[in-house]
């Protein structure tokens, strides 16, 4: 079988374990062929094959979105862009906290204590964790969103093309949010970024007013307790922000 390698020639080709590549064909993800005695062995195809998956996986897709991807007849080239800017949102944001935690460094050097807004401050910029539905999130969810719009949405296949756009949308929305928030809402900056949220909103709620005005409510009980406050996925302060932004957008086109 010329042109084909063992699953440890493969794995050293690749820089890779034997045991992830066991994975990987256990995943779906890869398919090797066989020897007349039965052994593993990697060819051409195979090797194609791996090189997605392993582009993918370095750029932080999971192995359930990749075999998904990889096996959904998507446009590779446009997931990858997708993904990319992604990428870009988030160095922007770590350049953004870099600078706010050199600013505190800063003045702690020269002697100077941090108040306590410049802590809330520090901690609210330099936060990367990634937004987790809790129980908490349930139960806001089960006040304000009909049983049958709940059911949609558990219902609704997004694919992992989609996720990935709408991750890149609000990624850059809410860094924008974080720049903008400080100064009025009632600019022609401002209000853009009020558009911007109102159609990555659309997105979810596909146009509908009542899932609209359920997931305003969501954000407003949310954000009015101060345990559940900290388990939303931006603060509150982004939240009146955006609220103010969509209010001068609508009052400028007359559509309040």
């Amino acid at each position: 079988m010329t042109g084909f390698k063992t699953a440890k020639q493969t794995g050293d080709l690749m820089g890779i374990s034997v045991k992830a590549l066991r994975l990987y064909e256990a995943r779906g993800l890869v398919s090797p062929g066989r020897t007349a005695a039965g052994w593993r062995v990697y060819g051409p195809e195979e090797f194609a094959r791996l090189h997605k998956v392993l582009t993918l996986k370095s750029i932080g897709f999971s192995l359930a979105e990749i075999s998904g991807l990889l096996d959904g007849g998507v446009d590779l080239a446009h997931v990858l862009d997708t993904q990319a800017k992604a990428l870009a949102h988030q160095q922007a944001r770590l350049s953004h906290a870099r600078h706010i935690l050199a600013k505190a460094q800063a003045k702690l050097k020269d002697g100077q204590n941090l108040s306590t807004d410049d802590l809330i401050n520090l901690t609210q910029e330099t936060d990367m964790s990634e937004f987790e539905w809790t129980e908490a999130h349930e139960d806001l969810a089960a006040r304000h969103f009909t049983k049958e719009q709940r059911d949609q949405f558990a219902a609704r296949k997004m694919s992992p093309e989609f996720q990935a756009e709408m991750a890149a949308k609000w990624e850059s929305i809410l860094a924008d949010a974080e720049r903008l928030r400080h100064g009025a809402a009632d600019t022609a900056e401002a209000i853009e970024f009020g558009k911007r949220w109102m159609a990555a909103s659309g997105m979810f709620s596909l146009g509908d007013r009542a899932v609209d005005a359920a997931t305003s409510n969501w954000y407003e009980d949310g954000f009015s307790d101060p345990e559940t406050a900290k388990l939303m996925p931006f603060s509150k302060e982004v939240w009146e922000f955006a609220k103010a932004a969509i209010a001068a957008g609508q009052a400028q086109d007359g559509t309040v």
